[in-house]
């Protein structure tokens, strides 16, 4: 995920019947990606503000 590889893609690859198994056995969000997320909607809010 973290190299922008689609989650169907991989979860298919893996051999998982549904992608939510990928996405809750090994998708885990790093400090800098939630940190990324907030301030990607701090400047969404900022610029839609002004």
């Amino acid at each position: 995920m973290e190299n922008d590889v689609n989650i169907k893609t991989i979860s298919e690859l893996l051999g998982h019947a549904d992608v939510n198994i990928t996405l809750s056995t090994y998708v885990h969000r790093t400090d800098d990606s939630k940190k990324d997320a907030v301030n990607s909607l701090e400047n969404l809010f900022t610029v839609n503000l002004l």
